[in-house]
């Protein structure tokens, strides 16, 4: 062996000799003393021999000894395994430079030295990686066919990625500053060199990108998120089957802290929201499922995103969507009692896409009912029901919700939650502009047939509380029908429960949704069971607020005057009806039954006219039956929990 620097010479005439086998076998014996020497910590040696193989072999006029140079740097790279960061730059350059050897031989040892440099050298390769790029693209167009296959180590380089990838997105954490700044350039430099590249297999990448996107670094974080943005943009069909994963980091991400990782996140999102032309049916499962998981997020916006995505599949693979409700709709229905109302207005926009058809709008309607059950449910229905309804009656149609609900509430057993639903649907019948339509049809409930069969649909659950019984008898004029129904009351038990709805009936009546109905007290003659029904409502309330507000309301209507003074025709227009303090009693008395007689005529001829419409003692039993059946429950409770009144009491108060 020589001085420093050289090598044996048996190694020295196996570099350069023209036999491939004999080369090889030096450059064996030279990973091996390279590798004995870096375990002795012999630096200074190590460069003496890259220096030479370089210096008379890498560069020699002679092909023989360049291939064996290259074979030789290679076999030191491999032999200085984990301690070769230092060499790399004196390593590396000479074998870029082979690439545009004039002998095409050289030009493929130099492809096969590098990508075995690769390998070893690992996350500092990085730093040639734009070079190599460059000279790998250049060789694929070579004249030789044999160096043409370079493409081949292009592939295999590429491919090698992952193992690389995932290095380099820790070295982002690095406490040295330089050290985060070299490899972020490399990744920035890196991302551009794939983004050019035809040969790239995005899936495995995504799995690493997947998990350094959930970094407690943020730098990683980002560069993740940024590198997923661009493979999304540049390969979206070959990462279709990787929605699922690539959604698990993105959605949790638009909620993040930092700004600028949410407008990355939501970014990607956007992207990955315009599903490819290729998009199936079939890969909608797992992205639902992943889906379904990011609804129950206690972040607004990954709420929001992922709804999003429902409706997207909801247009894209519509039966595919449906055929998993048992797991989409109880999270929709759980994004209904979040604290966001705008969570709250998307989810029910999803709702409403899917209850569009038969038999999913009954399956909504029903799981919908459902989720106000209970105490949670009660405060559901307390805090967002309105909302929630009014939302729904604009989206699929107030007649179609209203009459769907109604049947629904029509078979409930439990009477105590019939009762404070109707009273909660009734409160928006009466008040919410999304029913207003609800409210003109019911109008000419006596006059026109749509009317009528509105209110028959209503009827019978609204039957569950008298306040909303009467309520639409009210919106409807069915004056002489709600006389009927307060005076049932006379062979009826009359509870709390009855009294709480009567005394918010009152309330309602001074509420600007009754205007007509106040007005009309003032048209006696035209209106005379409508003054039965105030005086009714008067006589079954105690002596409460409520009755001191409708006493008072009627104590303000002059109706004897007003009989008198009526033009027009009318039963009552030709009765002389002088005030009742200049009356003697008998003549007092003659007068209030001729009055009496002429409105009870002139109610039944309304009865008649109407009568092919409504079937109004058919409805009035109906209403009978099941406030028996109230009272008989109420009873039933009382007796088993001794307390009067009840929870019943308290939400119908809180819900109206």
């Amino acid at each position: 062996m020589g001085g420093d620097g050289e090598l044996p010479h048996s190694v020295v005439r196996g570099i350069g000799d023209k036999l491939y086998e004999k080369r090889k076998c030096a450059a064996l014996e030279v990973e091996q003393l390279v590798k004995s020497l870096a375990a002795a910590g012999n630096t200074k040696r190590v460069g003496q021999i890259i220096d030479k193989l370089i210096e008379d072999f890498a560069f020699s006029p002679q092909a023989n000894y360049r291939k064996g140079g290259l074979l030789c740097l290679a076999a030191t790279a491999v032999g200085l395994a984990n301690n070769n960061q230092e060499f790399l730059q004196r390593i590396v350059p000479p074998v870029l430079n082979s690439f545009t050897d004039q002998d095409s031989r050289v030009r493929y040892y130099a492809c096969e030295a590098l990508y075995n440099i690769a390998k070893v050298a690992r996350e500092g390769f990085m730093m040639f990686f734009h070079d190599v790029f460059d000279a790998l693209f250049r060789l694929c167009a070579d004249s030789e066919a044999n160096v043409q296959n370079a493409a081949q180590f292009l592939d295999n380089l590429v491919k090698y990625l992952p193992e690389l990838l995932e290095g380099l997105m820790g070295m982002l954490s690095d406490t040295n500053r330089e050290i985060r700044q070299a490899t972020g350039k490399a990744l920035q430099e890196f991302l551009l060199e794939i983004q050019s590249s035809p040969n790239v297999e995005y899936g495995e990448l995504a799995d690493i990108l997947v998990k350094e996107a959930q970094s407690a670094d943020e730098v990683t974080r980002m560069t993740a998120l940024r590198w997923l943005r661009a493979f999304v943009i540049q390969a979206k069909d070959q990462l279709m089957p990787y929605y699922a994963v690539i959604l698990a980091a993105v959605l949790p991400n638009v909620s993040h802290n930092n700004q600028d990782i949410c407008q990355v996140a939501l970014q990607t999102n956007a992207e990955l929201l315009q599903l490819p032309d290729k998009y199936e049916a079939s890969d909608s499962a797992a992205i639902l499922a992943q889906v379904s998981a990011d609804l129950n997020s206690p972040a607004e916006s990954t709420r929001l995103e992922a709804l999003h995505w429902v409706r997207a599949l909801l247009i894209r693979s519509r039966q595919q969507v449906l055929g998993h409700l048992e797991v989409l709709l109880p999270a929709l229905f759980d994004a209904l009692s979040g604290p966001s109302d705008r969570v709250v207005l998307e989810a029910l926009s999803v709702q409403a896409t899917i209850a569009e058809e038969q038999p999913q709008f009954g399956q909504v309607m029903q799981q919908l009912l459902e989720r106000f059950r209970g105490p949670l449910g009660g405060r559901l229905l307390q805090r967002r029901g309105s909302l929630i309804l009014r939302k729904l009656s604009l989206l699929l149609g107030p007649h179609k919700v209203f009459c769907a609900l109604a049947d629904i509430l029509n078979q409930e057993r439990d009477l105590r939650f019939a009762s404070a639903m109707v009273q909660a649907l009734n409160v928006i019948l009466l008040t919410a502009p999304e029913v207003k339509a609800l409210r003109s049809l019911l109008a000419e409930a006596t006059a026109a047939e749509a009317g009528a069969d509105l209110f028959h649909s209503l009827y019978s659950s609204w039957s569950h509380s008298a306040g909303a019984v009467l309520s639409l008898c009210f919106l409807a004029g069915a004056y002489s029908h709600a006389c009927d129904v307060i005076t049932a009351y006379a062979h009826l038990p009359m509870g709390v429960e009855v009294l709480v709805q009567i005394d918010r009936l009152v309330q309602l009546l001074e509420t600007p949704i009754f205007t007509y109905l106040r007005l009309q007290l003032l048209q006696p003659a035209r209106y005379p069971d409508l003054i039965r029904c105030m005086y009714g409502l008067l006589m079954l309330l105690p002596q409460s607020d409520a009755f001191k507000t409708l006493h008072a309301r009627l104590h303000s209507v002059p109706t004897m005057a007003l009989l008198k003074l009526e033009g027009g025709p009318g039963p009552l227009q030709d009765i002389d009806l002088p005030s009742q303090g200049s009356l003697s009693p008998n003549k007092r008395s003659k007068a209030s039954r001729q009055a009496s007689q002429l409105s009870d005529a002139a109610s039944k001829d309304s009865a008649r006219s109407h009568a092919q419409l409504v079937d109004f003692e058919q409805l009035l039993q109906k209403f009978k039956e099941r406030q028996k059946a109230h009272s008989a429950e109420e009873e039933r409770r009382q007796a088993s929990s001794n307390t009067p009144g009840g929870e019943g009491s308290e939400l119908l108060s809180n819900t109206l």
